[in-house]
């Protein structure tokens, strides 16, 4: 794994602990359980567990569904926005995708 793969897979790592929290945090501010929270995404049980503990990465249309089931939304377009006001340039690994 070469330092720039290394980078690209810590800030991932760091981005989905984040979003991560937020959704814990909005399930929590909502009363809803964890099992609640399955079925209402229609996922297998316990599953949500997995992902809230990082036992296992829920795929992109499983973090849609997980947001709207709370009530949230995911907006391309603020984080367009962000990355293009951002004083970093997108890192080499990221920009290779687009």
């Amino acid at each position: 794994m070469t330092v720039i793969e290394f980078d690209a897979r810590n800030r991932r790592i760091a981005f989905m602990r984040d979003v991560i929290k937020k959704l814990v945090a909005r399930r929590k501010e909502l009363g809803l359980t964890q099992d609640e929270l399955n079925y209402r995404i229609g996922i297998a049980d316990r599953l949500l567990s997995k992902w809230e503990c990082g036992d296992r990465s829920p795929t992109s249309f499983n973090f849609f569904c997980w947001a709207e089931a709370l009530g949230l939304s995911i907006d391309l377009k603020k984080l367009e926005e962000k990355a293009a006001n951002d004083n970093n340039p997108p890192h080499e690994s990221c920009a290779k995708h687009n």
